[in-house]
């Protein structure tokens, strides 16, 4: 019984991910966010979470492969969102760090998708967003207990 509550819950949680675009973080024009993809601002995201990253790092956290990373992030220091660092103590190893342009840009972004969220889930009736606020504490509880095996 438990495994089926398991696979239950992993197929919900990817395909949350999905509907959240669709439904409620509509995709940016790409005159405001100057076209980039989603790809590139979860790369933005990462950096500002977790600091400067070697491109091998941010590929292996998104599953993209060191090739494709190339592209995005050669975009991505086009657009002054991010800059190439040199490791302190490993030549072989360059860091990507977000720019101040970039750090700017994604408060903005984050924003807009707050405030998006909030005209989209206004529309709910009261209950629907008191049972959405107090299922969202849980999950947050119960995914911060979820080790992260990377």
């Amino acid at each position: 019984m438990e495994k089926d509550k398991l696979e239950f819950i992993a197929i919900s949680m990817l395909s949350l991910v999905p509907m959240l675009k669709k439904k409620v973080i509509k995709p940016c024009c790409s005159e405001e966010c100057r076209g980039l993809t989603h790809t590139h601002i979860q790369i933005l995201v990462m950096l500002e979470e977790i600091g400067t990253l070697p491109v091998s790092d941010i590929g292996r956290r998104m599953s993209i492969s060191k090739p494709n990373m190339t592209p995005l992030i050669d975009r991505l220091i086009s657009e002054n969102m991010v800059e190439r660092l040199p490791h302190p103590s490993d030549r072989r190893v360059i860091n990507i760090a977000l720019t101040t342009e970039g750090k700017e840009f994604l408060k903005i972004q984050k924003h807009k998708i707050v405030r998006s969220l909030k005209d989209n889930l206004s529309s709910l009736p009261e209950e629907d967003i008191e049972l959405l606020h107090s299922s969202l504490e849980n999950v947050i509880k119960i995914m911060s207990k979820v080790s992260d095996k990377e």
